[in-house]
């Protein structure tokens, strides 16, 4: 990451601007990219914002735990749409982990009152874990900001799991790096 690429020249003056690596853990890349998703998560509105732990007495380790709750999660949003049929349910996760490498999911959702004893109870059955939190979104952005703070953190998940996901219909338009996530400090021109 870092390296320049040309991107214009002519009349003796030359256009360069840094390669991006796009890496979430990259201190030129992760930054603007987090921006970016936290503008988008705040605009797709949450109403609701979700913890939900695995349990290190249920798993051997912590990728068993990951395996584990990477089933368990598409399940829970299976479940959580049969309890609200009417509802158009919507979400964005982001996966943390604990000092010990255990996972958690951090969830903004776009969705109607869900009953805390039902969320701990259901998330118990499919993941082993009854420990849950859930709170009402008073601010969007602060909520988002929390999310996508973990974005940028070191993340040890097993190889080949997303950061992160957004069900079709949660996020305002799709997520990409833009024009404005360039750092104009990072622009160069020289002359011939």
């Amino acid at each position: 990451c870092g390296s320049t690429s040309i991107v214009g020249h002519g009349h003796g003056i030359h256009v360069a601007f840094p390669m991006r690596c796009r890496s979430w853990e990259c201190r030129r890349c992760g930054p603007p990219m987090r921006r970016r998703l936290t503008a988008l998560a705040a605009g797709a509105q949450p109403t609701t914002f979700l913890t939900l732990t695995a349990s290190v007495l249920a798993h051997r380790s912590p990728e068993a735990a990951f395996r584990h709750l990477r089933t368990a999660w598409p399940r829970f949003v299976h479940r959580l749409r049969r309890l609200r049929p009417d509802a158009d349910i919507q979400y964005l996760w982001v996966w943390e982990t604990t000092k010990a490498g255990f996972p958690h999911l951090h969830v903004l959702l776009r969705a109607p009152y869900i009953p805390q004893r039902w969320l701990a109870a259901t998330w118990q059955a499919l993941a082993g874990s009854p420990v849950v939190d859930i709170r009402a979104v008073k601010d969007e952005q602060h909520a988002a900001t929390y999310v996508a703070k973990y974005l940028t953190k070191q993340l040890s998940a097993p190889r080949g799991y997303r950061r992160w996901g957004a069900s079709a219909g949660f996020l305002p338009e799709p997520f990409r790096m833009t024009s404005d996530d360039k750092d104009p400090g990072m622009t160069w021109e020289w002359s011939q």
